[in-house]
């Protein structure tokens, strides 16, 4: 029987086989959906797209996962010393402008 998938819980974190189980893994399992691993790199690596449809690069997403491992860390540091009315999206949004990073890093960054 054919049946209508929604497409935007594409990712399953948590693919355990040994319990406790993710739900989701047991809901594709029993709907007998086929489920591929994620692939960073290679032909069958995963592909991100702009807002405009273009292919992002993969050095440039890699590129993007760096900047946002840094900012984060550096949000992490930040908030011992800020301001506790500073929300976390403001301090994000100001490490990200220090950066002085290309827009389209900055738009992947905030993809994250």
């Amino acid at each position: 029987r054919a049946g209508t998938v929604d497409l935007g819980a594409s990712f399953i974190c948590g693919t355990s086989t040994v319990p406790p189980l993710n739900p989701l893994m047991v809901f594709a399992k029993k709907l007998k959906l086929k489920l591929s691993p994620k692939h960073r790199n290679g032909p069958n690596s995963n592909l991100c797209f702009d807002d405009e449809g273009q292919a992002i690069r993969p050095q440039d997403w890699a590129k993007a996962e760096k900047e946002f491992l840094r900012i984060l860390e550096a949000l992490l540091e930040k908030a011992d010393h800020v301001d506790k009315t500073v929300s976390i999206y403001d301090a994000m949004e100001e490490l990200i402008i220090a950066s002085k990073l290309p827009q389209v890093v900055e738009d992947q960054i905030r993809a994250f």
